[in-house]
């Protein structure tokens, strides 16, 4: 853990609540996810693409839906960078040794070294999405077909411009202790491994046991959420624009000729308000995954160090998702079921204002949000009430908003006993599960000493003043 406390350390010292406005950005992000499926809908870009400017015409419903992740991505990355910059303009540059001394050619050699060992990584994983059955690409699997072109566009975007990157980042963004925790490496760690085999002298920098645990870690999560963020954006981003046409177009026209009534907006509220939701949950996400740089300053400081914490994290994603523990009591569509058009609205409600503070506090992260990663403490929005907002919003609305309309069905005699009590441990093990995710991130946490201070002002894990 000492790596974990050197580098928060500085965070405290320096830039201590750096991330008290990332929620700027996270605003930006979704303006721009909102925005760009506005002109989706108006251009009728998922069915005859987007002319950028003459330049160059995207085609295609996948490639429509990767283009408009991309474009909000970067609109997210350019006002961290603004904000960053406005924060501390004196300091947001720093030039790397061999610029003040003029070694140009010696930059350019370590720069190239190191472009070469990314390139290296990222082929390597690529490689493992084409190999692993998983992912399915053999045998042309469509769950994830949208990452593997997504995954095709990285690769080339970082073929192309990396090389300038790492450049530039070096040249005019140094810091010694990220570069030491640089994903280049893992690849002068096994070359050091392989050289000292041989017994051959090299140059290598060594690295230390928990230094390499830190980096490699921090690489795999990456691995394995960037693709499901991918798919998962596919999945909603398309519904999003239907719906916006659906706001824009029909639903005024409904209302003027007298044909909406209560059951019509019950219906609404849940098809409308998901998309919205999970839509910009998975954009702020995939921008945490995908765009890590320290010109965002929000790299990876440490990753979940035990067996225990990664499982039940990752218990809750494919593939690892256990369906039978899941929730079998009646979601959002067979609340539809109940009579009462009120009690509908009143559960669909509950269910809707949880999941909205569960996508403000990915919002208030910015382009920090990662799953089993400390990459700055966030302590506004939700986070300002309690310490897992977004665990304590999901389980509350599943309690509140779905069970009292099982047990209604249930005495209604829409569904079984067994089936109610099958629901029952769905909910109580998924909260069970919640509770560890958020212990063992506190555990965490808790090698950082802003997060201490954070939790002697934020007090309460789950409901303010009360658990």
């Amino acid at each position: 853990m000492n790596d974990c406390f050197q580098v928060s350390t500085a965070k405290v010292s320096e830039q201590r609540w750096i991330t008290d406005g990332a929620w700027i950005t996270g605003l930006v992000g979704c303006v721009s996810i909102f925005v760009i499926a506005i002109m989706a809908y108006q251009q009728q870009w998922l069915d005859l693409g987007i002319n950028v400017f003459g330049l160059f015409h995207v085609q295609g419903h996948i490639n429509v839906q990767l283009f408009s992740l991309i474009l909000a991505s970067l609109f997210m990355c350019l006002s961290e960078l603004i904000r960053l910059l406005l924060i501390n303009p004196t300091n947001f540059f720093n030039l790397a040794p061999e610029l003040r001394e003029k070694k140009y050619l010696k930059l350019l050699a370590k720069c190239t070294w190191r472009y070469l060992c990314y390139l290296a990584i990222v082929a390597g994983v690529t490689y493992f999405y084409q190999s692993a059955s998983e992912y399915g690409f053999d045998r042309n699997a469509s769950y994830y077909q949208a990452w593997f072109a997504m995954n095709h566009y990285l690769y080339n975007a970082f073929l192309w411009a990396g090389l300038p990157y790492v450049i530039i980042t070096y040249s005019f963004k140094y810091d010694r202790n990220k570069e030491l925790n640089s994903y280049h490496r893992l690849i002068e760690f096994v070359l050091s491994k392989i050289l000292n085999k041989l017994k051959i002298s090299h140059i290598f920098y060594p690295i230390d046991n928990e230094r390499l645990k830190k980096i490699s870690l921090g690489l795999i999560v990456r691995i394995f959420f960037i693709p499901l963020m991918t798919v998962f954006f596919t999945h909603h981003f398309p519904h999003l624009v239907s719906n916006f046409g659906y706001l824009i177009d029909h639903l005024p026209t409904q209302l003027s000729l007298g044909n909406y009534n209560h059951a019509h907006f019950n219906k609404d509220l849940i098809n409308i308000a998901k998309p919205v939701i999970f839509t910009i949950d998975v954009t702020l996400a995939w921008c945490g995954y995908v765009l890590t740089s320290r010109w965002l300053d929000n790299e990876t400081q440490s990753t979940e160090p035990t067996l225990f914490g990664w499982l039940v994290c990752l218990i809750s994603y494919p593939p690892f998702q256990l369906v039978g523990l899941f929730i079998y009591i009646p979601g959002d569509g067979t609340i539809s079921q109940i009579s009462n058009q009120y009690l509908v609205s009143f559960f669909s409600i509950l269910i809707i204002a949880s999941f909205l503070i569960y996508t403000a506090s990915t919002v208030v992260f910015g382009v920090r949000f990662s799953n089993l990663t400390h990459r700055g403490i966030i302590r506004t929005g939700p986070f300002s009430l309690v310490r897992h907002p977004a665990y304590s919003s999901k389980n509350i609305g599943w309690w509140l908003g779905v069970f009292p309309a099982a047990i209604y069905l249930y005495f209604s005699g829409s569904i079984s006993l067994s089936f109610l009590m099958a629901g029952t441990l769905g909910l109580v093990v998924k909260t069970t599960w919640y509770y560890f995710r958020a212990i063992t991130e506190e555990q965490h946490l808790s090698c950082d000493p802003s997060y201490q201070e954070y939790c002697q002002q934020v007090k309460h894990r789950f409901i303010p003043k009360l658990i």
